[in-house]
């Protein structure tokens, strides 16, 4: 079980291991990141960890809850279910990219656990990120009763947004070195300057009946 951050921790010190942690599993992944290693950045011995957090699972799930966690709780607070579900829709979407950008540490995360077969992810991040969907496919199907959307897999439709945002933010660097090889004038250099903009419009234009009508 995770240990919660105690109101009591005036020292900071609970603080210091998750942001040592989140650069350790960012720059690592789960199997190549080191307890000893996260106590050292922390400037504290390896008992305070065990004391403040837990084990190397727990660490792992209270780096993760740090974002998914948050994630959920902030979208249950933005979503207003008497809004029209198209404003909805674009609060999801910059709920999810404004995320994803003040948290560097998803993308190589979440690459890593792409390519294990997600072996790693803790039962309550897996929770977080159900409930995440779920908002979505409500938005989704009020869409469709209200005849602003055509009918589409909230699964999809999630994976449309949050896939590009994750490696595209993980390729950039990537990317503007080619852009800086080849110059001007070529396909690559047509980069977006707002990626999650694009995405946002890609959406609407696949959803909206009164785009496609």
């Amino acid at each position: 079980m995770v240990k919660t951050k105690s109101k009591k921790d005036k020292s900071g010190i609970y603080d210091r291991i998750l942001a040592s942690a989140i650069k350790e599993f960012a720059d690592k992944g789960f199997a190549g990141a080191r307890v000893d290693e996260i106590a050292r950045q922390a400037k504290i011995n390896k008992a305070m960890i065990y004391y403040h957090i837990g084990d190397k699972e727990s660490l792992y799930t209270a780096v993760l809850n740090s974002t998914f966690g948050n994630l959920a709780s902030v979208m249950e607070k933005n979503i207003a279910w008497d809004k029209l579900p198209a404003e909805n829709l674009r609060i999801y979407i910059q709920t999810v990219s404004e995320t994803i950008r003040e948290n560097p540490q998803i993308p190589p995360i979440m690459l890593r656990e792409t390519a294990s077969g997600g072996k790693n992810l803790p039962v309550e991040v897996v929770h977080s990120l159900t409930s995440i969907i779920e908002i979505l496919a409500q938005i989704l199907k009020q869409g469709v009763e209200t005849n602003e959307f055509h009918p589409a897999s909230s699964f999809i439709i999630y994976f449309m947004l949050v896939s590009p945002l994750i490696f595209l933010k993980q390729m950039g660097a990537l990317i503007h070195h080619q852009i800086n090889i080849l110059g001007p004038g070529n396909i690559i250099s047509q980069w977006p300057d707002d990626i999650a903009q694009e995405i946002e419009s890609l959406i609407f234009r696949a959803l909206s009946k009164k785009i496609n009508s």
